[in-house]
């Protein structure tokens, strides 16, 4: 029975699962599709075995560490990180970016995301040796790319760490450290052109086809990257939109999926995180990452829409990118702002109500206008030409730039 004794055709538990069932329909179609035309439609076809497969020799490793403004100032800084830091003062505007778990400058090893990975890498590629993959002397080159959420502590970071890199003294890793200064050395030096696309500042984007394309630079002397080879990024030159905030990777398989190439997905080939070790960082930016979850849903329905991939992504990550984004950011949005305000956070309340808002708005009126269409070919464009730039770059040129800025150890 319901309410003031009417009938009810459904169980309470039955009735919530119907209720979720409708829901799903209307706002979530892309889950009620038939496994087996998703899986047909997934199939790789054409798979050959590759006449030169990729050695583990032949691999640079690929990480991206995030840093913020520092809570407390060491007495014991070296005379370089305390010469820079006088530089500003104090002073790390402007603002660059947020991220969803900065690591603060100076925090403590155990809360020090990036060391605790290479720690854990050079002992995977300790175990390699062991059986037979590497040879005893070899070391493997891991390019770290360094994004911060202040322009003024660029340098600073990649002082810091690189300081902590050394002293850790890992015994089969070789570590190039990728700054926005480091990033625009290469492009005075070796490259030769202002790419503006190249960039490890900014949206996550930036920093993740930062080091999918510095790959392209280091093929001849080191290796070839991994998650796609050089081959597959010369040819389908695929790229993240750099306003790309939140799932980054999902963004730059959209792109390449316009352009014919697929790619292979299994548990163990993955983007690996260490965000439940380091959640305290997280927790502070709860609410800037939630803008970005709303701000990716409405920028990737009109992604996947210029680039005729929506059907290709269905079910996942197509679930984000659907027609009714907009009105799911809006409405997530206003509940949220509900949310917060009844348990009396009213500055996390604000800051979705008005920054928040604004951010969308702004969004869905550069989509309106063509500036995202407009932005997307601009920025191909580039890429397209750091991509046959980088073939022209010869050995004895990326050696001589490359090999003085790996990591002593």
């Amino acid at each position: 029975m319901g309410p003031e004794g009417q009938y009810t055709p459904f169980s309470g538990s039955l009735l919530q699962r119907v209720k979720t069932r409708i829901a799903a329909e209307i706002w979530a179609p892309e889950l009620s599709k038939p496994e087996k035309d998703i899986l047909e439609r997934w199939k790789l076809r054409k798979v050959e075995k590759a006449e030169n497969p990729v050695t583990c020799d032949q691999v640079v490793i690929q990480l991206n560490a995030l840093y913020t403004t520092p809570e407390l100032i060491p007495s014991n800084v070296s005379k370089e990180i305390a010469a820079e830091l006088k530089k500003h003062s104090g002073n790390y505007c402007p603002k660059t970016a947020d991220y969803d778990h900065p690591v603060q400058i100076f925090s403590s090893e155990k809360e020090h995301e990036l060391i605790f990975c290479l720690k854990e890498l050079d002992r995977d590629i300790a175990f390699e040796k062991s059986i037979g993959c590497f040879t005893p002397d070899a070391r493997l080159p891991v390019v770290v790319s360094i994004s911060v959420t202040h322009e003024n502590l660029d340098s600073t970071a990649q002082l810091w760490v690189r300081r902590c890199i050394q002293k850790s003294r890992f015994h089969h890793l070789k570590v190039l450290l990728l700054s926005e200064g480091t990033v625009n050395l290469i492009k005075r030096d070796l490259l030769k052109r202002p790419f503006e696309v190249f960039s490890v500042q900014g949206k996550y984007a930036s920093h993740f086809n930062a080091l999918k394309y510095v790959q392209l630079l280091l093929e001849k002397a080191y290796g070839s990257g991994f998650g796609i080879d050089n081959e597959g990024l010369r040819r389908f030159v695929p790229f993240t939109l750099s306003c790309v905030g939140r799932a980054e990777d999902q963004e730059f398989y959209f792109y390449g999926l316009s352009k014919g190439l697929r790619g292979i997905f299994h548990p163990d080939l993955r983007i690996a995180h260490y965000k439940t070790l380091f959640s305290s960082a997280e927790s502070k930016t709860a609410v800037q990452r939630f803008v970005g979850d709303m701000y990716r849903l409405v920028l990737f329905s009109h992604l996947a829409e210029l680039l005729g991939v929506k059907e290709d992504i269905d079910p996942m990550p197509g679930i984000f990118a659907g027609g009714l984004a907009f009105c799911q950011a809006f409405f997530n949005m206003v509940y949220r702002t509900y949310v917060y305000s009844l348990q009396g956070q009213q500055e996390n309340a604000n800051h979705l109500i008005i920054h928040g808002m604004n951010e969308i708005e702004g969004l869905y009126r550069s989509i309106q206008k063509g500036e995202i269409q407009k932005k997307l070919a601009e920025e191909e464009q580039q890429w397209k030409e750091f991509a046959a730039l980088s073939g022209k770059i010869t050995l004895n040129a990326a050696r001589r730039f490359f090999d003085g800025l790996f990591i002593e150890q």
